[in-house]
């Protein structure tokens, strides 16, 4: 019962002057022209957000798939070549696995790149709540970190 009160005091503190993050309905599918970088698939929110995090420039998001994993992608682009992609927009190099890809099984934005809504402080909640923190410290860890990733999805530079 502690941990869940003070899960829920880190995070409504976390919201506190940030804009109203609501749970929104959206399609990550893409055509015509229109592409996702894959730069990483990861079955853990958290690991997730902090490689997003590494492609800040590239306007990075992690979206949740059809198979409950998270894919760090980057964009939407209009180009079909990765190297230019690159050239053109720096940052981190991709990794050799990055790949271009429509979205199709892509159901939801966890974490948006800066200026989009925040993650709702509903599914931060229940991402604390699905961790496997080992201790009170631990649990204390991650939900500063989620505290943090609001803070910084709500307000961009």
């Amino acid at each position: 019962m502690l941990i869940r009160l003070l899960a829920g005091l880190v995070l409504a503190v976390a919201m506190t002057g940030a804009a109203a993050a609501e749970d929104f309905a959206e399609h990550l599918a893409l055509s015509g022209n229109d592409w996702w970088v894959a730069v990483a698939s990861r079955q853990d929110l958290t690991e997730a957000i902090s490689i997003a995090n590494t492609y800040s420039a590239q306007r990075p998001r992690v979206a949740r798939a059809q198979n409950g994993w998270f894919a760090v992608i980057l964009g939407p682009i209009t180009t079909t070549d990765l190297t230019s992609f690159q050239h053109d927009h720096g940052g981190p190099p991709l990794p050799p696995d990055a790949m271009l890809t429509r979205g199709t099984s892509y159901v939801e934005t966890m974490w948006p790149a800066s200026g989009a809504v925040g993650p709702s402080q509903q599914q931060l909640y229940r991402q604390l709540l699905a961790s496997q923190a080992n201790s009170v410290e631990e649990f204390c860890r991650l939900a500063l970190n989620a505290a943090r990733t609001a803070w910084e999805a709500n307000n961009p530079d």
